[in-house]
């Protein structure tokens, strides 16, 4: 097999070996990295960084080891190209999520900076799922390489990297999964490897809250929590009912925002499930990633989706892994002969969670030092501004949500210390020899008029602790 190493300045071959052996990652939704070793030991340092194109397929050159006779290159999915954080600015209405990608991508294409430019990438799409925000962190930044994963992931919106004539060619589309029946040992399928964990979910309380149509004090919306109680089956089914047969597993707890189906967001976590065994096999005929699989092994049925698709030496199948557990078995092996095959780093939350990309739910409070309102920072949401308030820990007199307390406070008499005060019409007699200016109070011999001094002026007290101002939102919808 003939391999090429392309610069990464022109994307044109730099050189040309045969490959000895290797072991490559064609397509994963975890990133996998690849490895192959190509015959002579004079490729130097600058192929790092570039590209291997091997039969048909690119990757990112990651790291580039001579050794005697051979050079052993260690291999990145395409997407690590894409591994700069960058500030994100929502999209016009109307973008769907195949647009995104093409026009971040091509912000690396017409990078202004030569030296990190890429002016071969040619990017086509045809995707019209709609647009997804990706994660944004605290400091407004994200990760394209990361949404490429999330999105091929999620919403099956998928990047296929080719190399022609000094140009890499991106094709953006989405692809539909197709069930496929597999059965071990049937001339076409063999397992080679299996694992299984107990994280299997059984049973799933959902929290949501529910707007009850009532307005507050403040004219905010009054949400009342609702919990609902969804039990799986061991036919894999779901209902508010408890079936007879409830299939064994862990009973967790699901924040649901208040514009989402309980159902469905129920339905996304149990369909995780597949993913509590993990099974490697080989199989004739070239299936995708996110394919699901059905596969008898043993006399037991296990359903799953196709994670990655590989391609090792002397091997004219295809190796698929369904599922998602930590570590293969043959990586086990591969690990106590010396070499090693790592991931890269998963996606974070997925879409599939609370709602689509969403960190905060409904009634969430999103506090930051920059201005301006979540829904354009965030990507989503209907946010209300808290102003001139700080926060304080829920108890049995203030439910969340209630609002209360002052800036400042003006004594009364309730508020002074006790005091033994001494009426100033007695003192007539004692203060009617006084000198001038010598009494508290003024007496007059005539009228018995007496006159009390003014002390104070009454002037409120403030109660601000010292403080950090910062914007606080809840959001609404």
């Amino acid at each position: 097999m003939q391999a090429y190493v392309l610069s990464r300045a022109t994307a044109r071959p730099i050189y040309q070996r045969a490959a000895l052996t290797y072991d490559l990652c064609l397509d994963s939704l975890d990133g996998l990295k690849s490895q192959v070793v190509l015959v002579g030991d004079d490729i130097s340092q600058r192929a790092a960084g570039g590209f291997l194109l091997v039969n048909g397929s690119l990757f990112l050159v990651d790291g580039v080891a001579p050794g005697e006779g051979a050079t052993t290159l260690s291999l990145l999915p395409p997407e690590d190209l894409f591994d700069r954080p960058r500030i994100y600015s929502a999209p016009a209405a109307g973008t769907t999520v195949g647009s995104f990608l093409r026009s971040e991508i091509l912000t690396w294409r017409d990078e202004p900076d030569a030296v990190y430019a890429l002016p071969y990438l040619d990017v086509s799409d045809s995707d019209t799922t709609p647009f997804v925000p990706p994660t944004v962190d605290s400091n407004g930044l994200y990760v394209l390489r990361d949404y490429i994963r999330r999105v091929r992931r999620d919403l099956g919106v998928t990047l296929s990297f080719s190399a022609r004539h000094g140009a890499l060619a991106v094709e953006i589309r989405r692809l539909q999964p197709q069930r496929v029946g597999l059965v071990d040992r049937d001339g076409h399928t063999a397992l080679i490897s299996s694992a299984y964990s107990r994280t299997a979910v059984a049973k799933v309380t959902t929290v949501q809250p529910v707007d009850t149509g009532e307005v507050d004090e403040n004219g905010d919306k009054i949400f009342l929590t609702e919990l609902t109680d969804y039990y799986v089956s061991t036919s894999g089914t779901v209902s508010t009912e408890e079936p007879t047969n409830r299939a064994a597993g862990d009973w967790t707890t699901l924040v649901v925002s208040e514009k989402a189906d309980p159902a469905e967001e129920v339905a996304r976590l149990i369909a995780q499930n597949g993913e509590t065994h993990k099974l490697e096999f080989y199989h004739d005929r070239r299936l995708q990633v996110r394919d699901v699989a059905d596969i008898r092994f043993r006399g037991q049925l296990f359903t799953g989706t196709i994670t990655a698709v590989s391609r090792q030496t002397g091997e004219s199948r295809w190796l698929y892994q369904v599922g998602s557990l930590a570590t293969k078995l043959t990586e086990k092996v591969r690990a106590a002969g010396g070499g090693s095959r790592s991931r890269g780093s998963s996606s974070a939350a997925s879409f599939g969670s609370s709602s689509a990309g969403e960190i905060y739910a409904v009634g969430d409070v999103y506090i930051t030092t920059r201005a301006g309102d979540p829904a354009a920072l965030l990507g989503y949401g209907a946010w209300q501004q808290i102003q001139g308030r700080f926060l304080f820990a829920a108890d049995g007199q203030h439910p969340a949500g209630s609002r209360g307390g002052s800036a400042s406070i003006t004594l009364e008499e309730d508020n002074l210390p006790e005091l033994s005060v001494v009426d100033p019409a007695g003192l007539y007699t004692a203060l009617q020899g006084a000198p001038s200016g010598s009494a508290q109070w003024n007496v007059s011999s005539g009228g018995a008029t007496i006159a009390a001094k003014t002390v104070g002026t009454g002037k409120a007290i403030p109660l601000e602790p010292l403080l950090i101002a910062v914007y606080v939102w809840i959001r609404k919808e």
